[in-house]
């Protein structure tokens, strides 16, 4: 289960940008994971480098949230594609919270995934998930109703994903709600507790 997280800062996005600090008049794209081959920045990256730069005069920036054996191969690949200004590598957070709340979309471009804790934890603060085709986000989003699915290993169809998804405010706002809705509903606390208690009874 992921618990939903309590309101601060006025749900403000400007708020987290600042103390994050990441830019203001910008597009966030967020990613949580371990930097391991499995979970596909690599082709987050070429999706980034081949997606609009702008999106309604806006850049598009990529916050990486996590460590692992990959951070210095893909550093190096961001800086070969020209997205050095606008990757962020913040390394392992104690608390991902502050990103999820600054953000526009979070993103998993997993090339394999067995259930996705990133999916829930975006519910969690109401934020669109745009994900792979992987067994784990399968199973958990009804593209279209409560997150966005793509083709794994596919930059340009995360790249066309990302574009869509951060010019429809709308879009982005009702799958960020019905991921919510659909957290509380299968995924609370409350609800996972009660499924172990009926399993031993």
């Amino acid at each position: 289960f992921v618990d939903v997280p309590k309101p601060e800062g006025g749900g403000r996005l400007g708020y987290w940008r600042e103390r994050l600090p990441l830019p203001q008049e910008a597009w966030v794209v967020v990613t949580v994971g371990r930097l391991h081959p499995v979970k596909g920045l690599d082709v987050l990256l070429a999706a980034l480098a081949c997606a609009p730069g702008y999106i309604e005069d806006w850049p598009v920036h990529l916050v990486i949230v996590g460590d692992g054996p990959l951070r210095a191969a893909l550093e190096q690949e961001a800086h070969a594609l020209g997205l050095s200004g606008r990757v962020h590598f913040v390394g392992w957070q104690t608390d991902p919270g502050p990103y999820y709340r600054a953000c526009d979309l979070v993103v998993c471009a997993s090339r394999q995934e067995a259930f996705g804790n990133t999916v829930l934890e975006a519910w969690a603060y109401g934020r669109a998930v745009l994900s792979t085709r992987t067994a784990g986000p399968l199973e958990i989003i009804t593209h279209g109703a409560d997150g966005w699915l793509v083709p794994a290993e596919d930059p340009a169809a995360l790249a066309q994903g990302i574009e869509r998804l951060l010019k429809d405010l709308g879009a982005r706002h009702d799958l960020g709600e019905a991921g919510r809705k659909r957290l509380a509903l299968d995924f609370s606390r409350e609800r996972i507790v009660q499924q172990y208690h009926a399993l031993y009874e």
